[in-house]
């Protein structure tokens, strides 16, 4: 616990972002990064967030620190997963097209175009739907899916809070739909896309989810 607070502080903070932000602005573009974060704030601050709020950015964000260097677009990734769970709403199908988009309305006539763009279609592949093609997507999806790879404990921590989001769903067609994307990522031949996120949780990510869906199917 001491841990996760101390890194709230060091990771996630207004001037981590604002400089990220204007590495890539516009020159003479009229564009104020702060507005920027203060509203990545509020949302991560909704009531409705146990699971998809500041925690799991921050998560991200130690992930993303810990592998940068391997990454042909380091700065493109960790705005994607600034912006990637912005807009949050339980059970909805299109949070990350609606996140990609708010940030695309944010970053108009504020960020390189290409940049922009690129960070556009690294949200969208946290869906989880398709596996994958770029190295900066890989490493963009992987993140985000590595808290998989968490010691037990953490990783039923985790799975209580999005079970706590989840209000609107019945125990029955939630455990349902939480057992099929599971099952999803276990058929493939791989959970995570690169080499050092397959190192590093692989088998621990694995083995969570085979015992999480024979405990919820006992």
């Amino acid at each position: 616990m001491i841990r996760r607070a101390k890194a709230a502080v060091d990771i996630l903070t207004k001037e981590r972002f604002c400089l990220l932000w204007g590495r890539h602005e516009i020159p003479g573009a009229e564009s104020d990064p702060s507005a920027v974060w203060a509203t990545l704030m509020s949302h991560f601050a909704e009531p409705h967030r146990h699971y998809h709020g500041k925690a799991h950015i921050e998560h991200c964000l130690q992930e993303f620190d810990q592998a940068s260097s391997a990454m042909e677009n380091p700065d493109a990734v960790e705005m994607a997963l600034w912006f990637h769970d912005v807009i949050y709403a339980a059970g909805a199908s299109d949070n990350e097209e609606k996140s990609a988009n708010l940030f695309k309305r944010l970053a108009r006539h504020a960020l390189e175009e290409p940049f922009a763009n690129e960070v556009g279609s690294l949200i969208l592949d946290t869906t989880h739907i398709q596996l994958p093609t770029t190295s900066n997507a890989q490493y963009t999806v992987d993140i985000d899916l590595a808290s998989f790879g968490r010691p037990w404990p953490e990783f039923m921590a985790d799975c209580h809070a999005l079970r706590n989001e989840q209000t609107t769903f019945s125990h029955e067609e939630y455990y349902r739909k939480k057992c099929a994307f599971l099952n999803s990522l276990l058929a493939r031949p791989h959970g995570f896309s690169t080499p050092l996120f397959r190192k590093r949780y692989e088998s621990a990510a694995r083995r969570n989810m085979a015992r999480y869906i024979e405990l919820i199917q006992t």
